[in-house]
Order: structure tokens, then sequence, then C-alpha cells
């Protein structure tokens, strides 16, 4: 291998187009020819709807957990300010009630005041 780049180096740039050109065409032929012989084994719409499939579970995993982890981190950030005093403990609380109720569909809880009279 090393004894041939040596020798590929010194070849003309003319030739260089014409090894290129043909393996371009190679692989072009080699595509279609693959393409054609799926089409004519009546495979190519069950791998295109399998491919399809497999992409909408990822996508749909994917989103699945970037949402559970923003909401792990909303629920962390809440915590932290009911640490460090911002908040009281059942003003957090009713925030994250209110976002379960929310996702359930349901409406959420009236915000609570700081005196704990709701409205």
């Amino acid at each position: 291998m090393l004894n041939i780049i040596p020798f590929l180096c010194s070849l003309p740039a003319s030739f260089e187009v014409a090894i290129l050109a043909q393996t371009e065409q190679a692989s072009r032929s080699a595509s279609y020819e693959l393409v054609r012989q799926l089409g004519q084994d009546h495979v190519l719409i069950p791998i295109l709807i399998a491919g399809s499939v497999v992409t909408v579970v990822i996508v749909r995993t994917l989103g699945a957990v970037l949402k559970g982890s923003s909401r792990e981190r909303t629920r962390r950030e809440i915590a932290a300010f009911i640490a460090e005093g911002s908040i009281d403990a059942r003003a957090g609380r009713a925030v994250d009630a209110g976002w379960r109720q929310a996702r359930a569909g349901l409406n959420p809880p009236q915000a609570v005041e700081e005196d704990g009279s709701s409205g």
C-alpha cells in the first residue's frame, strides 16, 4: 500500500480525473442497480415503510426523554426556590400540581397568594 502512494502522486492530472470519473460512474451505477433490484423484488416499499416507522419511534422516544428531563429540571428549580426561601413549600406544591393537572388535561388550580388565599 505504501509503495502505491508515490506512484499515484506521480500520475498526470488528466489520468487522475479519469480515475475519479470511472469511480464515480461505478458508484452511481451500483446505486442504480441496487434500487432497480429492490424494485423488482418488491421489497423497496416495505423497506421504506419500516424505515419510516423506525424514524417515528426514534423521534418520539427522543421527545419523551427531552420532555421528562426538562420536567425534572423544573422540579429541581422549584425545590431550589423553596430551599432559598423565595417561595414557600405550599406555593411550590401548587405550581407542581398545576403542571400535573395541565398534563392530564384538567384545569390548573387557582394561584395561591402569599397570605394563603387563592385567586
